[in-house]
């Protein structure tokens, strides 16, 4: 591990005491390993830009970037990811508070026993890892099989796999389902995901519900349940990604929908990249394809006629690879 590297990003929106507290206790970190963090904030106060901007003057921030406005989860931490090419990226939660400051060098030795090219990520919950059907013992706690999709929240991505299926999608809004999205496509691309148990290395003493951002007219209860609802007013953007994906019509390598197009030291602003309009156009047909095609029943979309979706589904993968989302085995494996 000697020349190996490690982005620590931080999507950082609010939280004015959470916040400063996440990044102090990382920059306490002892580490054999190089890291660099970097804060990428999402328009929260001035009051907290400012503490960002001394942070980063004293060194504590390595890359700080400003985005005028709240650009959602997904934008936020795929702009540090973007910003050092290292051999991990760990996303950490402004609500995140390290304990154990030897935190990479254990989770490293844990790796060890599973695959190298695995994703990592934080069992919140005890089920986690007790109903998994592959769990090891380490000197740091155990590990659990992932069958669907970590928690974002102390993510860990080798770069082997993002090589493969790219970073967050950036389609799901100001809260939502990136950290799903991206646990279906590493599964898909035939990669492991493995639970360690958080309470071993850090503290989440953030709120589940949205009394945090209730000033700031975000209620994360309304984003998921649109993003995720599978009724009569239709499919919901996640299961129509994940149904497009499992079916190999839209590649697992989501292009970024955003780019920074303006940067004044600290500060940035972002536009949607012109390319991602033939994006948001298949997703609309998709979308009206599904719906045509199946039936709910049970929160799950049934196929009317498995005579006709061979065709849907061929016609839709045209579609998609003529906006360069094409999705073959040969290119993603």
């Amino acid at each position: 591990m000697k020349n190996t590297t490690i982005n620590i990003t931080v999507p950082v929106y609010n939280r004015f005491y959470l916040t400063q507290k996440t990044i102090l206790n990382l920059r306490k970190l002892d580490s054999s390993i190089a890291f660099f963090i970097n804060v990428v904030d999402n328009g929260s106060s001035e009051e907290l830009r400012n503490i960002l901007i001394k942070f980063a003057n004293d060194k504590i921030i390595d890359n700080l970037f400003l985005i005028n406005k709240n650009m959602g989860v997904a934008c936020a931490a795929n702009i540090g990811w973007n910003c050092i090419d290292a051999d991990f990226f760990i996303k950490i939660d402004n609500d995140i508070i390290i304990k154990d400051f030897k935190f990479i060098d254990h989770i490293f030795d844990m790796m060890c026993y599973v695959e190298s090219n695995s994703a990592f990520g934080p069992a919140l919950l005890k089920k986690m890892i007790n109903n998994s059907e592959l769990i090891k013992e380490t000197p740091y706690g155990k590990l659990a099989l992932c069958k669907n999709s970590l928690p974002g929240g102390a993510l860990i991505i080798p770069k082997s796999i993002s090589d493969v299926i790219g970073k967050f999608n950036e389609e799901y809004g100001l809260y939502g389902a990136e950290d799903g999205d991206y646990g279906a496509r590493v599964a898909l691309a035939g990669f492991k995901q493995y639970f360690y148990e958080y309470e071993k290395f850090f503290s989440h003493e953030g709120k589940w519900d949205s009394s945090e951002y209730k000033d700031y007219g975000l209620d994360k209860k309304k984003e998921y349940d649109k993003l995720f609802r599978v009724d009569n007013n239709g499919v919901g953007l996640f299961p129509l990604n994940l149904w497009l994906y499992q079916f190999c019509i839209r590649s697992w390598k989501t292009p970024q929908r955003f780019e920074i197009c303006e940067k004044n030291g600290y500060n940035i602003k972002v536009k949607e990249k012109s390319s991602y309009k033939d994006i948001q156009k298949a997703l609309l047909i998709s979308k009206k394809a599904l719906e045509y095609n199946t039936v709910r029943k049970q929160g799950k979309y049934m196929i009317k006629s498995h005579k006709t979706i061979g065709t849907v589904i061929n016609k839709l993968k045209n579609i998609w690879k003529n906006c360069g989302q094409e999705c073959t085995l040969e290119n993603l494996l």
